[in-house]
């Protein structure tokens, strides 16, 4: 990426609908959100509003305001009940309240950047405000075919209009066209922070692999366990590492135990990211078989700490997995993703995890991005790119 020659550091609003809650900065949700908010903070001045909308009654709506390693946060809750008419009319006067209150906290910003559904607020917001709109599009939804009729109609309303629609998929164009949304896409890959993830030659590597997800269908977590127990028998000392949580880890858990032998497999629940790190950096490999991916993050940040992968072809997967950078499976085909655990836990899989891991780091560290992110931004409120512009390495 050519470097960018650019003194001003924009006021950026981010709004995203999916966001690490303050009490559990690690979990899946959002995770990869907060580190396009740590990347764009190295470049420009960055706030956080953070809208969530439950389904889940009418407790009252929950807020706080914290500093997140110096970023500050208004992070508010709102459990909004069933669709009503009623129900709108509330969401949208709280909406206007809390984003008062971020405006007299932190003062007009030179562009929002939504993300997925928080732009059926945040581009209307930035209608009134006369400022330029960007909408990160991680959601799988688009690629699985899975909107609604409401949702389609809401984001055709929304997305055409923003100055970039910056998709962490490159096929996402593709998947917008197919509801029938025409927007001005690029992509944006997400990011890490090498201060974590990395690689640290002369770590022996235990024998076990490791998966890490919130556990849904798309997963394929059971594709794992069978594909685990078939390899077991010509690595019997092996261990299966999973982590993360998520409403399938009950039943994951159970078909462990009735597939796999005491001892053989630890549901670690969720860990921090130091704390993933460090186990990426002693398995012999991790293993990621989804049927949908935009990108998967964890494939990155395993790559990064110089462990091998095993994964699938899925939607934006071959984007960060390159030829000749991880294993490479059709979804579904555990026999094949047995002989990869296999492969992974002799070492016999041919990868050169020392070079994989410079790449990694040349494409999607922390600091790679915030330059990609600064020139999107500014073009945004511009209408120009910075002199060498914001370019990405091809997959």
């Amino acid at each position: 990426m050519a470097s960018i020659r650019s003194d001003r550091r924009l006021k950026i609003l981010f709004i995203p609908y999916w966001y690490p809650p303050r009490e559990n900065q690690n979990s899946v949700s959002g995770a990869f959100v907060r580190e396009h908010v740590m990347a764009s903070a190295l470049t420009d001045d960055v706030r956080v509003l953070a809208f969530r909308m439950e389904e889940d009654g009418y407790s009252p709506t929950a807020r706080s305001f914290y500093v997140d390693e110096g970023i500050e946060v208004l992070d508010v809750t709102v459990h909004s009940g069933k669709r009503s008419v009623f129900r709108s009319a509330r969401l949208g006067a709280l909406w206007i309240r809390y984003l008062a209150e971020a405006l007299i906290r932190w003062g007009r910003p030179d562009l929002i950047h939504s993300q997925d559904m928080s732009s059926f607020f945040a581009a209307r917001t930035a209608g009134i405000l006369g400022v330029p709109h960007v909408v990160s599009q991680h959601w799988t939804g688009f690629m699985r075919r899975a909107l609604t009729p409401r949702l389609t109609e809401l984001f055709r309303r929304t997305l055409p209009g923003a100055k970039l629609v910056l998709c962490s998929n490159r096929d996402a164009e593709d998947d917008l066209l197919a509801y029938g949304i025409r927007a001005e896409t690029t992509w944006l890959p997400n990011s890490y922070d090498p201060a974590v993830f990395y690689r640290e030659p002369g770590v022996h590597r235990e024998e076990s692999l490791l998966h890490v997800s919130g556990f849904s269908d798309q997963k394929r977590v059971p594709d794992i366990l069978t594909a685990f127990r078939d390899a077991l028998p010509k690595r019997p000392g092996a261990v299966l590492h999973l982590a993360g949580d998520g409403e399938g880890r009950d039943g994951m858990e159970k078909m462990a135990c009735d597939l796999l032998p005491e001892g053989s497999f630890v549901f670690h629940g969720f860990l921090s990211k130091s704390e993933l790190a460090d186990l990426m950096r002693k398995t012999s490999g991790f293993v990621f078989p989804s049927s949908a991916e935009t990108f998967g993050c964890v494939l990155m940040e395993a790559m990064a700490c110089g462990c091998p992968v095993l994964t699938t072809r899925a939607g934006g997967i071959p984007a960060v997995v390159r030829e000749g950078e991880g294993l490479v499976v059709e979804v579904g085909d555990t026999a094949a993703i047995a002989d990869g655990m296999i492969r992974m836990l002799d070492g016999t899989h041919g990868l050169d995890t020392d070079e994989i891991a410079r790449g990694v780091e040349e494409r999607f560290s922390r600091p790679v991005i915030a330059g990609i992110l600064h020139a999107h931004h500014l073009r945004a409120v511009t209408g120009e790119s910075p002199a060498g512009g914001a370019e990405t390495s091809e997959p």
